[in-house]
């Protein structure tokens, strides 16, 4: 005979297989709580005690706290920067005006201490900059960080932009098209595409669609 082990079917409107079970676990609450902690302009102590009741988890959500909290404090700083500006800003501009933002309030060496990913802590460098606080002469850490924090920035407008709590999924900040660069693209495409079987019959309408859906 048949068992059923878990329906999965709504007790309101008898829909079936309709119920899916969504839940989060204590590590990614926690994380959300605290950049929210952090991000608060009342909290003027950031400091930090997170307990677990064993080891292994204690040094698992050691580092995924310091993954996550990573990102969110990045976010916020380029949110910063945007709106210190308080124009729109070139996309391939906009990891430089992030340097030169944070590099003239902080000095190098809080620039680094602030924006440099837990997973280039191991560098050298930075462990002079901790026992010393200041960089090493002739460093080259913060050329490594500029590119990282470069990759960083173009990652949360495109390759990660709908996934967690992104600056465009809150409605802060967004990458947008220029119309007359679109205008433009659309008309190369469409040159490009004369000499390609079927797709030369493809209209200007129709290759604005098909385009706008690939990058968006």
């Amino acid at each position: 005979t048949e068992k059923v082990i878990v329906p999965h079917h709504c007790p309101s409107c008898d829909s079936q297989s309709a119920l899916t079970l969504l839940g989060s676990r204590a590590a990614s609450l926690t994380s959300i709580a605290i950049a929210q902690l952090f991000a608060s302009p009342y909290n003027d102590d950031k400091k930090l005690l997170t307990f677990s009741d064993n080891v292994q988890d204690a040094s698992h959500r050691a580092a995924f706290f310091g993954a996550r909290t990573y990102a969110f404090n990045l976010r916020g700083a380029i949110q910063k920067t945007l709106l210190s500006i308080g124009a729109s800003v070139r996309f391939e501009e906009l990891s430089e005006k992030f340097c030169e933002h944070w590099r003239s309030r902080m000095g190098d060496a809080e620039f680094v201490a602030t924006f440099l990913p837990p997973d280039m802590s191991w560098l050298e460098e930075y462990a002079t900059l901790r026992k010393k606080g200041k960089l090493p002469t002739g460093s080259s850490l913060m050329k490594w960080l500029q590119q990282r924090l470069s990759w960083e920035i173009w990652r949360e407008y495109t390759l990660n932009c709908r996934i967690g709590r992104t600056l465009e999924k809150a409605a802060a900040s967004g990458v947008g098209i220029e119309p007359s660069l679109w205008g433009r693209a659309v008309e190369l495409l469409a040159r490009r595409l004369e000499s390609v079987g079927e797709l030369r019959q493809a209209d200007s309408e129709r290759l604005r669609r098909f385009a706008l859906g690939l990058i968006v």
